[in-house]
């Protein structure tokens, strides 16, 4: 007794530094059995909760929605010198120091005024600054909060003094940049860090949350180099899992813009090489195969956004770092025509695009890419980009531990309702998947409104035939159900499923009979 109750103290202990022994060994286990698999062999990555995965992509992507995105450096210095980014591996940035609270509220007042058009704003408060550093970061939060505009956090989590009262007052998301689970790879990549730091502050960002039941997503940007893959990579994911963050590893690249045009141009800097022979795809490979693959860019998505320095300097856009690509001293004093006409006229864009680097930054990638990093990493990264393919589509689902079209579970719960109480288990199954996954899918919280209604949760009944009606006003059998478990006290037995007008149940029932 004595030996198990030592053994559960020093597993806790051991877990409050983030390190969790007894996962890590079954994941290593794993691991090695990955390894030993042939390259042609697709694997079967350790078991994650794929489901809570796709919820939290879904609401990331509610959250970020918006008529107009703004990227503003509330700090003007970082505390890393990651040799990716342009902090780490330039010089002439803008100046440090914070930016005050009533600076920030009349930049508000003016992105108002200069986009009366506009009715949802998303207010990232980070370019190329650490907002962790801001000990006045929840007022930042809040303003945004009584603006009813979307807030938005990026940080390296080493450091981070007001982190419980940022949740408190409710960002939208936070983002954490990664790239390693041990500090030997992670202080290669975010040079100045600590791993132990970051992964205390990922464990208290999971306690504040569930303290004041914030509704802010953390979302996990892992940077995947040849360095941290898969060790590393499976460690991050695993974390991810066990604290229900959202895992996004993405292919590491490089910043800024400038040294990439260079790059494009035949000029490296000797400084640089490094983290560039570290990078999965060459930078130079990554723009030939855009070239090759995809037109160029007429309408840059990065111009049309608003980009501000801590001084309220207006940057051509987020992806450059020199002051000669500022087109306006001060975004208060400078009419909104003045900041456009100026982005439209500096020549630094039409260099961008021509040599496709500004598809590196909107995310613009052709497939071959992805097969060109598995050949590189390997039968793992195969493994996950064909498991998460569909992570955060709007029309797909996770029906156990696999993704399904929407319109397929939906058909396998009609034919499970049919079943009687033989089908039961599964038709709560995929109700359950519906409602979780499909959020804008009206039948699937109908007919999980009425399964609830069987087992006589009348008052679960009604909050998801609720939810059916709204999402679906015109519906009259809806409205009918949800009157009727309303106003009455006993449970609705019968399970009598309605047709949905805008749902081929044939062209399901002939997917569902394709899968199996």
């Amino acid at each position: 007794m004595v030996a198990n109750v030592l053994r559960r103290w020093i597993r806790s202990t051991i877990r409050l530094t983030g390190f969790d022994l007894v996962r890590s060994e079954r994941l290593a286990a794993a691991e090695a059995q990955i390894r030993q698999l042939p390259a042609e062999t697709i694997p079967v990555l350790p078991p994650i909760n794929l489901a809570h995965q796709h919820e939290l992509s879904r609401r990331l992507h509610f959250a970020q929605v918006a008529d107009h995105y703004v990227l503003m450096d509330i700090v003007g210095k970082c505390n890393l010198r990651c040799p990716s980014c342009a902090v780490g591996n330039s010089t002439g940035g803008g100046p440090a120091g914070v930016m005050k609270l009533d600076t920030f509220r009349k930049i508000l007042d003016k992105l108002r005024a200069d986009h009366p058009d506009k009715k949802r704003f998303q207010i990232d408060l980070f370019n190329w600054g650490e907002p962790g550093l801001h000990t006045d970061l929840p007022a930042f939060i809040r303003l945004l909060n009584d603006y009813g505009m979307n807030s938005g956090i990026s940080s390296n989590l080493n450091v981070f003094p007001k982190l419980k009262e940022v949740i408190a007052e409710g960002p939208g998301y936070i983002r954490v940049s990664l790239s390693g689970f041990y500090n030997a790879t992670y202080q290669r990549t975010h040079r100045g860090g600590n791993i132990h730091a970051v992964k205390a502050n990922l464990y208290r960002l999971r306690e504040y949350i569930d303290l004041y039941s914030a509704r802010t997503v953390v979302q996990v940007g892992f940077h995947i180099y040849k360095s941290n893959f898969p060790h590393d990579f499976l460690r991050v994911r695993e974390l991810c899992d066990e604290l229900g963050f959202l895992f996004s590893p993405v292919l590491a690249s490089f910043m800024p813009a400038e040294k990439v045009l260079g790059l494009a141009r035949g000029s490296v800097d000797s400084a640089d090489r490094g983290v560039l022979e570290n990078l999965v795809i060459p930078m130079e490979r990554q723009l030939d195969s855009r070239r090759m693959n995809l037109p160029v860019t007429t309408d840059c998505p990065l111009a049309r956004r608003t980009t501000l320095g801590v001084d309220g300097a207006v940057s051509l856009c987020c992806a450059v770092y020199g002051q000669d690509k500022i087109v306006a001293k001060d975004y208060l004093a400078a009419p909104r025509g003045e900041i456009e006409q100026a982005k439209a006229a500096h020549p630094f864009c039409g260099d961008c695009t021509a040599h496709h680097i500004d598809q590196i930054y909107n995310c613009v990638e052709p497939a071959v890419l992805h097969e060109e990093a598995a050949a590189v990493l390997g039968p793992v990264y195969s493994a996950y980009r064909s498991q998460t393919q569909y992570l955060g589509h709007p029309d797909y689902v996770v029906l156990g531990d696999a993704f399904l079209h929407r319109d397929v579970v939906y058909a396998r719960l009609l034919e499970s309702l049919t079943l009687g109480q033989a089908g039961r288990d599964e038709a709560e199954r995929c109700a359950s998947a519906l409602v979780d996954g499909a959020p804008d899918f009206g039948e699937g919280f109908f007919q999980a409104g009425r399964l609830a209604a069987s087992r006589g949760e009348r008052v679960r009944a009604e909050q998801l035939l609720a939810r059916a009606v709204a999402l679906t006003p015109g519906h009259d059998g809806y409205r009918a159900e949800w009157e009727s478990v309303a106003g009455t006290t006993s449970p609705r037995q019968k399970m009598i499923p309605l047709p949905l007008a805008t749902v081929s149940v044939e062209r399901s029932q002939r997917d569902l009979a394709s899968c199996g």
